[in-house]
């Protein structure tokens, strides 16, 4: 602008017309400076009248420029939290607001505090580099600006607030500072993905023996991406179990505590981002223990977790725990089987009974219990009564089956089976026994009994001589058949004896001479009939 103190301004000219002895006009010019070029100014005065000193009609200015350069920088990331194990990525812009051109702009973003060199990269004006910024913008016109992009890798365990700070500054006068500087402060909001799992050691068991041990392996990952901090691993045995023992491993950290007994209840202050806690937890049953059961585990932190455990099939008692697939007792249950048959002496045709005794010499009931004999040659089945349970007999497999069910811990259980004796000689006959249950002992499963069935034994001679061997005339069996009667005859046919009733085995041949004699035993057998048997008896050394 051009202010006159006196006359008209019509560039490049000002009027000023009269001017008294002695009196001065002003002229006032704002100019605005340029960016470059030359920044002298001339001016020339002249009137009508003759001038006497015209050397001093025209004067020159040259003024000293000074550029101003406004700048400023701006740095976020446009978030209020981070999260460590993450990145962090910021925008930092350097902006000239003029009025001139800024020249030799330093940009600066240093470390934060925690931060290694290693973990912060920057890029922009025509650059990268890992570390701190420090980048020169050579020049920076009035307006533009340049863009710089920051990442930070925050560590895993990095805690407390992240801040960073960059800073902008020119050679160039600049005359509002206080925007130079630019700090962003982000507070921490740190994410553990702890994945729980349980499972058994043996991962097709499904069963136990009460008595044994069942190991459990409980598998902790942090799949970060922050530190897991107090992580709370609690694990109690099972409803009347104990925990004999437990063991801790680790890959990414040591544990401080890395064996015990009981319980399992332990704090571990740091669990790093891709770190692995295994516990093999070894849980002891109690010989008389019956129950299916599972074992939970609990696992926290304060650690906030965006993804936690599903847990399927929870557990009542506590939802959010981690469960193990449940086991099944299999009971022990020593079964035990005696089979015998009746002491006296059995003849051909006589019933006689067999006693099947089955026991259960466990702790436990034993259920689904059968017993089995399959009847030999030689013996006929007559019945069966039985102290538990049923019994069927099958004629076309000879078996006689008896499903005893349910035997009680230390009960026993009794079948009386008669039957009748066809033939002579040996009847051996077994019996079995089982349950559904795992019976530790089988040796005594099996019981077999041997059975002599009788028929006489008539000897062909006799020595009467009083050596107290031999002296009488003995039928071994004939006791088997009381109704009996013996007629015995010299070789004229004679009768030189006739038992009276029953015959007692004591005919020695007394007052006869030594010889062949001729015998005929009649004898009443179990169905009511009369046999013959006859033959012949050498006398000998009758004195």
């Amino acid at each position: 602008s051009v202010t006159p103190s006196t006359g008209s301004w019509t560039a490049p000219n000002w009027a000023i017309g009269s001017l008294a002895n002695g009196a001065s006009a002003t002229l006032t010019v704002v100019a605005k400076v340029k960016a470059t070029g030359v920044y002298a100014n001339t001016v020339t005065v002249s009137g009508n009248e003759t001038d006497p000193t015209p050397g001093n009609n025209t004067d020159t200015s040259t003024p000293n420029a000074v550029p101003l350069a406004d700048i400023s920088i701006l740095k976020t990331d446009n978030k209020a939290n981070y999260t460590a194990g993450q990145t962090v990525t910021y925008s930092i812009t350097v902006k000239n607001n003029g009025p001139s051109e800024a020249a030799d702009v330093k940009v600066t973003d240093d470390l934060p505090t925690g931060i290694s060199a290693a973990l912060m990269t920057w890029s922009g004006n025509g650059a990268t580099a890992t570390g701190a910024m420090n980048n020169i913008i050579k020049s920076l016109a009035n307006g533009a600006s340049v863009i710089y992009t920051v990442v930070i890798n925050v560590p895993s365990n990095y805690s407390g607030n992240l801040v960073n700070t960059a800073t902008a500054v020119s050679t160039t006068k600049d005359p509002e500072l206080t925007n130079n500087t630019s700090t962003d402060t982000n507070t921490a909001e740190p994410l553990a993905n702890l994945v729980t799992t349980k499972t058994l050691k043996v991962a097709s068991q499904t069963n136990y023996i009460p008595g044994d041990e069942v190991v459990y392996l409980i598998k902790v990952v942090n799949n970060g991406p922050s530190d897991a901090l107090n992580v709370s691993i609690v694990d109690n045995a099972p409803v009347g179990t104990t925990i004999s023992k437990w063991t801790a491993t680790a890959t990414g950290f040591q544990p401080v505590k890395t064996s015990g007994t009981g319980n399992l209840n332990e704090t571990i202050a740091v669990i790093p981002n891709g770190a692995v806690l295994t516990y093999e937890v070894t849980v002891k049953t109690p010989a008389n223990h019956t129950s299916t059961f599972r074992n939970l585990v609990s696992v926290t932190s304060p650690t906030p977790d965006n993804i936690p455990n599903v847990i399927i099939n929870p557990d009542p008692s506590c939802p959010s725990c981690v469960v193990s697939p449940f086991v099944e007792p299999i009971f022990r249950v020593d079964l035990s089987m005696i089979k015998r048959s009746e002491i006296h002496p059995i003849g051909l045709g006589y019933q006689f009974k067999y006693t099947l005794e089955v026991k259960n010499n466990s702790e436990f009931d034993a259920t689904g219990v059968i017993a089995s004999d399959v009847l030999p040659s030689g013996i006929s089945y007559v019945s069966h009564q039985t102290s538990n349970g049923t019994a069927n007999y099958t004629s076309t497999s000879r078996a006689l089956d008896w499903n005893i069910g349910v035997l009680k811990s230390g009960a026993t259980a009794t079948l009386t089976l008669t039957v009748t004796a066809d033939r002579i000689g040996w009847i051996i006959n077994s019996a079995t026994v089982k349950g559904n249950e795992t019976d530790p002992n089988t040796s005594n499963n099996s019981s077999t009994d041997n059975k002599e069935v009788l028929n006489f034994k008539i000897p062909n001679v006799i020595t009467p001589n009083g050596d107290g061997k031999n002296d009488t005339f003995r039928i071994e069996g004939l006791e088997l058949y009381p109704e009996n009667n013996i007629i015995i005859f010299n070789r004229w046919g004679n009768e030189v004896y006739h038992s009276n009733g029953s015959y007692q085995h004591n005919w020695s041949g007394e007052g006869l001479n030594a010889g062949t004699y001729y015998y005929l035993l009649k004898v009443k057998d179990p169905k009511g009939n009369w046999n013959a048997h006859k033959g012949y008896i050498t006398l000998l050394n009758n004195n």
